[in-house]
């Protein structure tokens, strides 16, 4: 029982890793010939999670992680690449549910161990929303946003 109370907590945490891809030191550590081929200010703005225009999509890769989509296209004579990343909130609900319990059969007797009857159920459920975009023309950052962390 106390298990099934832990697993909101166990299902955000996963969903919270899963979702900005480690740390920047993380992808610093595991690309570190990049990491020191940039210059000083950028490397401080990568190891702090801050991008600005005209990083490149590496760098932004190293600050901020794998994006969740990309989208792809032209403009004029430059390629254009979006990238989007998401958050998840967490919707909590509550349903009613009743007539369920558990026991044990012996012959033509029922021996009861659990719950008979109506009750509340609550749940959560972690639903995404798009919480950044970069905008990307010739793989270079032209425009970006980031939305608050709630």
């Amino acid at each position: 029982m106390k298990f099934l109370l832990l697993l909101p907590f166990i299902a955000f945490s996963t969903l919270s890793c899963t979702h900005t891809s480690g740390t920047p030191d993380g992808r610093i550590s595991k690309n570190p010939q990049f990491y020191n081929s940039l210059d000083g200010r950028e490397q401080l703005m990568v190891k702090t999670g801050q991008i600005e225009n005209g990083m490149s999509k590496s760098s932004v890769w190293l600050a901020w992680g794998e994006p969740a989509a990309r989208n792809y296209g032209q403009n004029s004579n430059a390629r254009t690449e979006q990238w989007i990343y998401r958050n998840y909130r967490p919707i909590y609900t509550q349903s009613v549910f009743g007539g369920s319990g558990y026991g044990q059969l012996h012959g033509r007797r029922h021996y009861n161990y659990g719950y008979y009857g109506s009750g509340l159920r609550l749940g959560v459920n972690y639903v995404p929303y798009p919480s950044a975009r970069v905008d990307f023309e010739n793989d270079c950052v032209v425009r970006w946003t980031r939305g608050s962390r709630r």
